[in-house]
């Protein structure tokens, strides 16, 4: 049942639009550009008007006293527009308008004594093999810039000087150029043929693809859109050939000036806009209050209240109290108040309030109150509140408030307040509040308040308040509370490091005086490594615990035996494990190499130990009870006595 009720409807709504859709689009035409068919033989005149009218579906507004009711008309047309009707009949005595579904007759009044300074030709543009009417075709004086174009029916109406001998030309794409030579007494009404093209290609590549697409890109403008009338835009792209130069152009908008609709072909030396401004370029200087919009090149200075749009090269000092947009090369001098943007290659420096963009490489000094993003490769100096992009390398100096982000290759100095990012090699400083990260080599220092990141090869220190980490390290070394690096010729200075490949590993079991049982893990590198300890000697009803932290270096004696130097802290305590009294050992040994893995070692140590019984949470008598030959320490002002004594310890060592 709902399928039928919806055939029903999907029916219906078909035969309203077959009965009605016809009428209403034969309406939406003017009454002077509907067509009618007559063939009429000794008519009066009113009677004439009336069969137009009937024929055309409208009708006549006229004042009766202008018509000669008794005239007698042969009138035979056959396809022809009302407005080709009419002038066929009156000639130039009558004007005529259409209003609404209305038609209004006005006597055309010419002064016979003198004749008037401008006169109009107007007519038809038809395709010379088809008769089809052409839309969007450009009619003007090169001279003058008189110009005009057909509307959607093809007619066109241009005001010409009367008794001057001028010649009009008459281009549209894909037809061959025409010409009309005049010299009108009268106004005339006079059809122009033009001829296809057989040998033209089409517009797309009639220029180059890119300079084409950039052209429908700026003509698509939403600026462009509001500023620039279509009567103008349709001259741009039929007049792509031509071009004219003027020394001066004084506009209110594009299509209120001294170059009229012809202004976006028109290179100008100077250009004021009161408001907004069109052309085909500048070479000197340009001032628009609100907007310069330019197709062309400029060269020479360019400023204006909004914005700057061009779609050439700009060479010379760009200023706007909004954007600047760049479809071409810029050289020079580029300050806006909000944005810089440029498609291609920018040289010069660049100051916006919000950001500079380029999408191809930039030879400058850029400075952003939020970013500077850049495409391809950039030299010289970026400064942005917040970020830098750089989609190439860098060679220079980046300096942001929150970031800097390189895709290639990074020559130079970055620094930001949160992080840096080069996603290729980076020969250069880094500096970054937070953390600094390279996928590729690292040639150069890394300084950051928490993480050193190097993907790939590092030559040079990396330091950081917390981590570093890196491949592998060639040169310089590593600061940090934590160092991490895959192999290293350098030296990782920290709490721990640890060096994956050809690092110092090695585990310990020892004893000492007063310790049976310890084990050690040591990591790093010779040069400097971390100890781990943690000891127990289960002997006592309560077991005395250890841990604790160190650091040493080792020296190579021969090719088996090492001398080892070591400082450790240590925090003894009885019975369960919390923090006791503190144990300082200084430990001077040697080390001899068994096998591939294994070790033996043995030191003499130099030990301090509180001597503070009073303290009954920290003090732990059985610990002290077994220092051999202890003697008092005073080892700073104010110290209530301590004790020290030389130790040994020994054990077997396993490294990898």
């Amino acid at each position: 049942m709902n399928m039928l009720v919806f055939m029903f409807r999907r029916a219906t709504c078909a035969v309203l639009l077959l009965f009605f859709a016809g009428p209403l689009l034969a309406q939406s035409v003017p009454p002077l550009e509907r067509r009618i068919t007559l063939r009429l033989t000794n008519t009066r005149l009113p009677d004439v008007l009336d069969a137009i009218a009937q024929q055309g579906g409208f009708s006549f507004s006229y004042n009766a006293s202008l018509i000669e009711s008794n005239r007698r008309v042969d009138l035979v047309v056959s396809g022809k527009s009302v407005r080709e009707v009419l002038y066929q009949v009156f000639k130039n005595t009558m004007k005529f308008k259409s209003k609404e579904e209305y038609v209004i007759l006005v006597k055309n009044k010419i002064e016979e004594e003198e004749l008037p300074q401008n006169l109009f030709v107007s007519g038809y543009v038809v395709d010379a093999e088809t008769g089809e009417r052409l839309p969007q075709v450009s009619i003007y004086d090169r001279k003058s810039l008189v110009s005009t174009t057909t509307n959607s029916y093809g007619f066109y109406r241009i005001k010409i000087p009367a008794r001057q001998r001028i010649d009009v030309r008459i281009l549209k794409r894909q037809y061959m150029p025409s010409m009309m030579r005049l010299e009108l007494q009268e106004d005339d009404f006079r059809d122009i043929p033009l001829t296809p093209d057989g040998n033209q290609i089409s517009i797309s590549r009639l220029r180059s693809r890119g300079t084409d697409s950039l052209r429908v890109a700026f003509d698509q403008l939403p600026v462009v859109q509001v500023f620039v009338p279509e009567e103008a835009r349709v001259h741009v792209l039929n007049l792509a050939g031509d071009s004219l130069h003027r020394a001066f152009q004084l506009s209110l908008f594009p299509y209120i000036g001294t170059n009229h609709a012809l202004s976006g072909i028109v290179t100008n030396n100077f250009s004021l806009n009161l408001v907004a401004g069109y052309s085909a370029g500048v070479r000197r200087l340009e001032i628009g209050g609100v907007a310069n919009l330019v197709r062309g090149k400029v060269t020479g200075v360019q400023i204006a209240g909004f914005g700057n749009w061009v779609l050439d090269s700009v060479s010379g000092v760009q200023v706007a109290g909004f954007f600047n947009q760049n479809f071409g090369v810029a050289r020079g001098v580029q300050v806006a108040g909000f944005l810089n943007s440029n498609l291609q290659t920018v040289i010069g420096p660049r100051v916006a309030g919000f950001a500079n963009v380029s999408l191809r490489s930039a030879e400058s000094v850029q400075v952003a109150g939020f970013t500077n993003i850049t495409g391809s490769n950039v030299r010289g100096l970026q400064v942005a509140g917040f970020a830098n992009l750089t989609g190439g390398s860098m060679n220079g100096f980046q300096l942001a408030g929150f970031a800097n982000l390189t895709f290639q290759r990074n020559r130079g100095m970055v620094a930001a307040g949160f992080a840096n990012v080069v996603l290729g090699r980076n020969d250069g400083v880094e500096v970054a509040g937070f953390a600094n990260v390279t996928v590729g080599q690292q040639r150069g220092a890394q300084l950051a308040g928490f993480a050193n990141i190097t993907d790939g090869t590092q030559s040079g220190w990396q330091i950081a308040g917390f981590a570093n980490i890196a491949g592998k390290v060639t040169r310089g070394g590593q600061l940090a509370v934590f160092n991490y690096a895959d192999s290293s010729g350098g030296l990782p200075i920290g709490i721990f490091s640890y060096v994956n490949h050809g690092g110092y590993h090695q585990v310990e079991v020892s004893a000492d005086e007063q310790v049976p049982l310890n084990l050690a893990f040591r990591t790093g590198q010779r040069g400097f490594y971390n100890i781990l300890m943690a000891g127990v000697d289960p002997w006592f009803d309560r077991p005395i615990w250890r841990l604790g932290y160190g650091v040493g270096r080792s020296w190579k004696l021969s090719r088996k035996w090492w001398l080892n130097t070591e400082l450790i802290s240590l925090s003894v305590s009885q019975g369960k494990f919390r923090y006791g009294s503190d144990h300082v050992k200084a430990a001077v040994g040697v080390e001899y190499q068994w096998g591939k893995h294994g070790s033996l070692s043995i030191s003499p140590t130099w030990n301090y130990y509180p001597h503070d019984e009073t303290n009954t949470t920290e003090f732990v008598a059985d610990y002290f009870n077994r220092i051999p030959n202890p003697w008092r320490t005073h080892l700073w002002w104010g110290d209530p006595g301590s004790v020290s004594w030389i130790g040994i310890q020994g054990g077997f060592r396993w490294r990898w």
